[in-house]
């Protein structure tokens, strides 16, 4: 991620349900971040936007019906291997969360 103070933190949510991303936005912008979003749920559309909105971190649902966040970790870590990711789960089981810390360096919390 690059420093740019005079710019907002651009985030790609990956999000399916627009509930969800309206409710992750929320919680952003009530940590006080400024930032500017898009959001998609396809691959063609998560392709798209990591070249045209350069994201500087990801927040990504874990299961969607068509695209999945695993999917999206993986073409995001071939984009640009530092590129923060987040993945967000109504739940997550062991294997879940071990095959997601396979895939990237991952902090869990």
């Amino acid at each position: 991620m690059t420093s740019r103070p005079e710019e907002k933190i651009r985030i790609l949510f990956v999000e399916d349900l627009p509930t969800d991303a309206e409710m992750a936005q929320r919680e952003v912008k009530s940590a006080g971040i400024e930032f500017t979003s898009v959001i998609t749920d396809t691959e063609e559309g998560f392709r798209h936007q990591l070249i045209d909105f350069n994201p500087d971190v990801i927040v990504s649902d874990y299961s969607m019906p068509i695209f999945d966040g695993m999917q999206a970790l993986q073409i995001a870590r071939e984009h640009n291997p530092i590129l923060p990711f987040i993945v967000l789960t109504g739940s997550i089981n062991e294997a879940t969360a071990v095959a997601c810390m396979k895939q990237a360096p991952t902090t869990m919390y």
